[in-house]
């Protein structure tokens, strides 16, 4: 019998359009404003148009409110579903978004969230062919194919994204964009939620 151990969570809910309709009106509403800010971000080894440099957290500066209620109410589920310890008095803050946009030949390299507690995208603009957004295993040696390196454990994920979907995972968790290939814009919302920050001022927490 084989029993598997150390798995990762990955929290992927792909919506129904009324459950979207208001998050995508109201970045319909600011998305002129949040373009021209966007640019290929300093010390980047692959193309991409991005406020990461410029906003610590663009859902409070345009007042995303459906968004960060979206957000808050799916990390709810995703700690409730993992049973993850967490402590009954513990608060998380959505303190930390920026947008990424990726057009033709674009892409994003391998990083992670370190300092995250959990990390997430949501996605404005996506067709499931513009750029799979890929997860890499936390284990260095299945990484350099060691057993049991194979057809059925792999090292990578890759997640083929649509409008609306929105993804939660580990902030630790390495993760990367495949290259646009379409004619088509990908834009995402990417958001990170720190725990228990007593010196933040953010309006949009989570009480567990």
């Amino acid at each position: 019998m084989i029993q598997e151990i150390f798995t990762i969570p990955l929290y992927a809910h792909e919506p129904k359009i009324e459950e979207i309709f208001l998050v995508q009106k109201e970045i319909d509403d600011v998305i002129d404003d949040i373009f021209q800010g966007l640019e290929r971000p300093p010390a980047r080894h692959t193309n991409l148009k991005s406020n990461i440099h410029k906003t610590k957290n663009l859902i409070a500066d345009y007042n995303l409110n459906n968004l960060a209620e979206y957000i808050l109410k799916h990390t709810k589920q995703y700690i409730q579903n993992t049973e993850a310890f967490v402590r009954d008095d513990c608060h998380l803050e959505l303190s930390g978004s920026w947008m990424n946009a990726y057009d033709t030949g674009d892409a994003q390299e391998w990083h992670c969230h370190g300092d995250a507690f959990i990390s997430g995208c949501y996605y404005y603009r996506a067709n499931g062919a513009n750029g799979d957004i890929s997860f890499r295993s936390s284990c260095p040696h299945m990484r350099a194919g060691d057993f049991p390196n194979g057809n059925f454990y792999k090292t990578n994920l890759n997640y083929a994204p649509s409008t609306g979907v929105i993804l939660l995972f580990p902030g630790w968790l390495e993760h990367k964009v495949q290259i646009n290939e379409t004619d088509e814009r990908r834009v995402c919302i990417a958001f990170d939620l720190f725990l228990n920050n007593p010196e933040s001022q953010e309006k949009h927490i989570l009480k567990i």
